[in-house]
C-alpha cells in the first residue's frame, strides 16, 4: 500500500514557499525491487519519479512553477525516510549536500506521512491530474 508524505514545510531560499501543498508518495518495493517515490506538485501533477534502493537519493530534476508564477528547475534530494517522516534538501540551481561541497546550511524540506487533507493514494492523484490536462 502506498504511503503519502505531505504537509511539506521548508527552510531557506527565496522560493521555498512554492513547496507548500506538494507531496511525495512512496511505493514499497518487493522481491529485490527498489522503492518508488513520486513527487506531486500542489495541483496534483506528478512532477518527478525516482526509484531507490537506499537513502539518500535524488529526484530527477524537473521544471515547474509549483506554487509560483515562474517555472524554475527543482533539485530535490531525500536524505531521511521512516514510516512517519521524510526530509531532504532542495535548490533551484543544484543539489545540496556534503558530496557536492556545500559548507553552509542547505535549504531543507520536511514532510509527515498521511497528514492533513491531502491524504489518499497515488491513483486518485494521477486520475485528477490526467482529467485536468484534458480540459
Amino acid at each position: 500500500m502506498p504511503k503519502e508524505y505531505n504537509q511539506m514545510s521548508f527552510k531557506g531560499g527565496p522560493h521555498g514557499a512554492q513547496l507548500l501543498g506538494c507531496s511525495i508518495i512512496k511505493y514499497e518495493g518487493g522481491d529485490g525491487l527498489g522503492n518508488a517515490y513520486l513527487f506531486f506538485g500542489p495541483r496534483g501533477t506528478n512532477r518527478s519519479t525516482a526509484v531507490s534502493f537506499s537513502v539518500p537519493f535524488d529526484f530527477p530534476v524537473f521544471l515547474a512553477s509549483l506554487n509560483g508564477d515562474i517555472d524554475r528547475e527543482w533539485f530535490l534530494r531525500v536524505t531521511y525516510v521512516d514510516g512517519q517522516y521524510m526530509e531532504g534538501t532542495w535548490g533551484n540551481t543544484h543539489f545540496h549536500g556534503p558530496d557536492v561541497g556545500d559548507v553552509v546550511d542547505p535549504d531543507v524540506w520536511t514532510a509527515q506521512a498521511n497528514q492533513g487533507e491531502e491524504t489518499g493514494d497515488c491513483e486518485e492523484k494521477e486520475k485528477a491530474a490526467s482529467a485536468s490536462q484534458k480540459l
